[in-house]
């Protein structure tokens, strides 16, 4: 069973890998998660944005429209998939002769 625990704390900081959570009632079961941002050359050269704006052509479509309810047509790369299976797809009428 899972409860809110709104009297937990950290009680230690991070150091050499180990933290220390306190309050809560005792042998309470805890879920954590450490997150950092690198600080390293090669990061700080190249931060990622945490969020962009859809370039004006991408807008009003999805990268999965079936989980929003959407048709396939609505999906980012509708277009795309289209013309790649168009071409890949025989023509009615039989193949091609060969050479």
């Amino acid at each position: 069973m899972t409860a809110p625990g709104p009297n937990l704390y950290i009680a230690k900081e991070v150091s050499g890998n180990r933290f220390a959570i306190g309050g809560g009632r005792p042998g309470t079961r805890v879920s954590r998660q450490v997150t950092g941002i690198r600080q390293d050359v090669w990061a700080n050269a190249h931060r990622i944005p945490v969020e962009e704006d859809k370039p004006e052509w991408e807008r009003g479509t999805y990268l999965f429209p079936e989980l929003y309810g959407q048709p396939e047509e609505k999906g980012v790369d509708y277009a795309v998939r289209s013309a790649l299976l168009r071409q890949a797809t025989p023509r009615a009428g039989g193949a091609e002769k060969p050479r």
